[in-house]
């Protein structure tokens, strides 16, 4: 998920997306952080055919609060045309291959920080992203059976 999420928010901006909360050097210029905040998980699991091998996929729905903050001169005008190109073909095609999607955009905020004297210009946009989440496991079966039985008269 956060492989396709990732991509997918830096084909749209131009300048560089970083991860929130990890280490690492801040960009000099204007820059993205992308954060996942909460994964909303609530929804079972669909569970797959048993292959040969004894392993199936269970696949669930999930819906992840996505805030992506800009920094720098002109962040709310920069993250409303984010918004936008979020809304491409060229964006729908790679959620689709993602099989994931983007919705429910929030408003976005500008929101400013103090540092010392000077302000830094930062605004915030929040939207859901809705994806499939998958893992495997094996089962434990039994291939044959002897029931002891003698069918022959």
């Amino acid at each position: 998920m956060r492989d396709d999420l990732y991509n997918i928010v830096a084909s749209v901006c131009d300048y560089p997306v970083i991860w929130a909360y990890e280490n690492g050097k801040r960009p000099k210029t204007t820059f993205f952080l992308l954060d996942v905040r909460t994964v909303n998980a609530q929804w079972s699991g669909i569970v797959g055919n048993v292959a040969d091998d004894g392993s199936r996929q269970i696949d669930a729905n999930r819906e992840a609060n996505v805030y992506l903050t800009c920094f720098g001169k002109g962040a709310d005008v920069l993250l409303d045309e984010v918004a936008m190109r979020l809304q491409t073909e060229r964006v729908l095609d790679m959620l689709e291959a993602a099989n994931a999607d983007i919705v429910d955009f929030d408003t976005i905020q500008h929101a400013p920080k103090l540092f010392e004297r000077d302000y830094e210009p930062q605004a915030v946009l929040g939207f859901r992203y809705r994806y499939t989440a998958n893992t495997t496991e094996t089962v434990d079966f039994i291939e044959s059976v002897d029931l002891g039985i003698d069918t022959q008269p």
